[in-house]
């Protein structure tokens, strides 16, 4: 006969342990569709500008220049949405599993709702929003393809 058990500390950590791991092929994937999103951003802009440039009568030059915009707001949407419920997930395991002093804690919960659910109020703060929308590396990498596009419009013959 199956008995019911209690979790004890060292099965949670050992929980917990696992719930890092699973979060960080969360963060992984992640981070995989950010990459694919801005490979895929640099493929289009440059085929829209080819296209431009080639002895066709089509000009998608100004098609190209939404492009970067479009791209910039899906990934700040993938981080805004997603990574960002990880993350605060992932931080709040790792300030448990360091910090003695730290407040009780719910196991199985990837997205921290039973401990701390975010209300909209604290989705659409400054905080959140620079940190999804408002990071430098991304921003100076959608500038710089932006710019491309800026240039094609102003140098190009017709």
């Amino acid at each position: 006969m199956l008995k019911r058990s209690q979790v004890t500390s060292k099965d949670q950590r050992n929980i917990l342990l696992k719930e890092m791991e699973i979060l960080q092929k969360v963060f992984d994937k992640y981070d995989d569709w950010i990459f694919k999103l801005r490979a895929g951003c640099i493929t289009a802009v440059l085929a829209l500008l080819s296209i431009s440039f080639s002895k066709t009568q089509t000009d998608l030059r100004i098609l190209a220049i939404f492009v970067p915009p479009v791209s910039w707001l899906l990934e700040g949407m993938i981080r805004w949405d997603h990574w960002y419920g990880y993350v605060e997930r992932y931080l709040t395991i790792s300030k448990f599993l360091n910090d003695s002093n730290s407040s009780p804690i719910h196991i199985y919960d990837l997205k921290n709702y039973k401990g701390h659910k975010r209300t909209t109020c604290e989705l659409f703060n400054q905080e959140t929003l620079r940190a999804s929308f408002g990071k430098i590396e991304p921003g100076l990498f959608y500038i710089l393809i932006f710019s491309l596009c800026l240039l094609s419009l102003l140098f190009h013959a017709p």
